[in-house]
């Protein structure tokens, strides 16, 4: 064990350890952009669902205005419903 301790050289440490940092360092950097993009991404899908989902909510909300409208209009056509009071309003 002795002769491996008079052997030992500072500078092959140095160089291994300057190794060793630098696989730690490119993983490191490795995963910060892996995870920007993954975010980035996953920021964009989830914006994009939510513009859809704000979309399907309001061609539903048109589509029931328009039914209501029809309905309102086929009732008053019958007689069942009188005129609107808001014609009158100014």
């Amino acid at each position: 064990m002795l002769w491996r301790a008079k052997r030992f050289s500072w500078q092959n440490f140095y160089v291994r350890k300057g190794k060793v940092y630098d696989v730690f360092y490119s993983i490191g950097a490795t995963m910060c952009i892996g995870t920007t993009i993954y975010l980035g991404t996953n920021i964009i899908l989830v914006w994009n669902d939510s513009v859809h989902r704000t979309w399907l909510h309001y061609v539903r909300k048109e589509r029931e205005r328009a039914d209501l409208i029809q309905l309102i209009r086929e009732a008053r056509e019958a007689g069942n419903l009188g005129p609107s009071s808001i014609e009158e309003f100014k």
